[in-house]
């Protein structure tokens, strides 16, 4: 069984949420929302903008099942909350990892294109899926206007259903010679590397990598003020202009006034930098651990774990550690009443609690003698006088428990290991 279940595209989140539910099993669930969740529907076929509209209505009812759900972006977070009704503490934001220790490596590759070697024409860099969502249709209108004031050429790369239109529109403005379309591009770091400008047309995002890994290459950046992402990336145009989406002229102007007076790489590649993989590690992990432990005592008492059923000395020390740790426990905790812990423990738990036991005192003074007194407790035959003895608080000394001596001398102020 599972500690957790991550579910980390929004395509599959919903089905996640069906299968955990199915299975009925006390493990915690996170979802990770990658991308704005509502974009810009207006921009899509109908057909389209009714499905879009119908897996909105699956995300309000289904999103707040889920013990945490992770944005990738403070927007994402804030748009999702007024979504679904996510109170906004039960949703995460955790930057997505770009900058990685293969980033150098990735950079450093061989690039041989006459377009690089050239001095006379600065290069203007686009990247991503050609689809409605990056809009490269108004940064192809935007590089035109600023093709009429100085020698430029433009790169997308990449592919998609919506490349012939864009080669097209290039034809209609007569730009063959200054746009290139090379398709898909394993590696994209090079040309970020070598290009004097990228640009970032998007519509919506959730926090655009393509823009943060153009900045860890030192590349001027320009970027939509869409939502969501740029704005959080750019520290509200600290880092490079933002612009209104969809607006050629303003994307032209910005783009021209990069290219005049660029923001310096160092800078650039500081801000890339607080975008790194320990940074987002640490986060999933402290996100996952949290999750994890407050999931304890419904699983405890649904499922648990064999070596908590039985006497401790059935399980080896490394083993009994291990299972704790997946619940989150410590050794003290076997020794305090809690569901799914062994009955005769919760009674020796109860018994040392009346007798004035630290627990946590115990475990630390005399361990081995605790686990062999958990041991004769398992095997005692005087579990009725124990459960009447519990429930009476004026009794005396409960003198038929084999382990009375050594609780009292844990009880003493001096007790020793």
């Amino acid at each position: 069984q599972p500690d957790l279940l991550l579910s980390a595209a929004s395509h599959v989140n919903l089905v996640a949420v069906a299968g955990w539910r199915l299975a009925r099993l006390p493990i915690a669930l996170v979802l990770r929302a990658s991308n704005h969740p509502t974009g810009n529907l207006a921009n899509f076929p109908p057909a389209q903008r009714l499905v879009r509209a119908w897996m909105r209505w699956l995300t309000r009812r289904f999103y707040p099942r889920a013990d945490r759900v992770v944005a990738v972006s403070h927007g994402v977070a804030e748009e999702l909350a007024r979504l679904t009704g996510i109170p906004r503490g039960r949703i995460v934001t955790i930057y997505n990892p770009v900058t990685t220790p293969a980033l150098v490596d990735q950079m450093a590759e061989p690039l041989d294109h006459p377009w690089l070697a050239a001095s006379d024409a600065p290069l203007v860099l686009g990247a991503g899926t050609f689809k409605i969502q990056k809009d490269f249709r108004t940064l192809v209108d935007a590089f035109a206007r600023l093709r009429r004031e100085r020698r430029v050429r433009l790169a997308i790369l990449g592919d998609g259903p919506l490349r012939p239109a864009i080669a097209q529109r290039v034809r209609e403005l007569g730009l063959e010679e200054e746009v290139l379309l090379p398709g898909f591009v394993l590696n994209p770091l090079p040309w970020m590397r070598r290009a004097s400008l990228f640009v970032l047309s998007s519509m919506w995002e959730g926090l655009p990598g393509v823009l943060i890994e153009a900045m860890a290459c030192g590349c001027p950046v320009v970027a939509t003020d869409c939502p969501s992402g740029p704005r959080e990336i750019l520290e509200g145009g600290r880092y490079g202009p933002l612009v209104p989406v969809g607006d050629a002229r303003a994307l032209a102007a910005a783009m021209a006034a990069q290219l005049d007076r660029p923001t310096p790489a160092e800078l650039l590649r500081a801000r890339a930098a607080a975008f790194d993989l320990p940074r987002a590690v640490a986060r999933y992990l402290e996100l996952f651990e949290a999750c994890i432990h407050a999931r304890v005592p419904r699983r405890l008492a649904r499922i648990p774990p064999w070596p908590l059923k039985v006497p401790l000395t059935y399980t080896s020390e490394d083993g009994l550690d291990y299972v704790l740790g997946r619940l989150g426990l410590a050794r003290v905790d076997l020794f305090r009443p809690f569901a799914g812990n062994a009955e005769h423990r919760q009674l020796m738990a109860r018994m040392m609690e009346r007798l004035g036991v630290d627990a946590g005192r115990a475990v630390a003074l005399a361990w081995t003698r605790l686990r062999e007194a958990d041991a004769r407790c398992a095997a005692c035959e005087a579990v009725r006088a124990c459960r009447q003895w519990l429930r009476r608080p004026g009794d005396g000394p409960p003198d038929f428990c084999p382990n009375l001596p050594l609780f009292r001398h844990l009880a003493a102020p001096a007790a020793v290991r």
